[in-house]
């Protein structure tokens, strides 16, 4: 089983700032967790009032099991701590928005 939590570089407003200390938190989740994890970096396009492109992280974990629950309390913080619209999640290849 793969999923994916895509990580934002950017506030819904579009406001660049430092969001270490809650990617710190993410990664030592993931590592506590699984026992580690990939990250890269990719670009997002999407359509809002005009086209917008985001570069975002996306962290990456194979194991044997996950719930969705799980990772919707990990987008959560996310998406409350870093001030998003929505943060994007996978399960193999399905996307989930929260």
């Amino acid at each position: 089983m793969k999923f994916k939590i895509y990580f934002p570089s950017q506030d819904k407003d579009g406001n660049s700032t430092d969001f270490s200390e809650t990617m710190m938190k993410i990664q030592q989740k993931l590592i506590q967790d699984f026992g580690g994890f990939t990250m890269y970096e990719a670009t997002g396009y999407w359509k809002g009032k005009e086209i917008v492109v985001e570069r975002v992280l996306i962290f990456e974990v194979y194991t044997d099991e996950v719930t969705e629950t799980y990772l919707r309390v990990l987008a959560s913080i996310i998406k409350t701590e870093l001030n998003q619209a929505s943060v994007m999640f996978t399960i193999n290849n399905e996307a989930y928005f929260v």
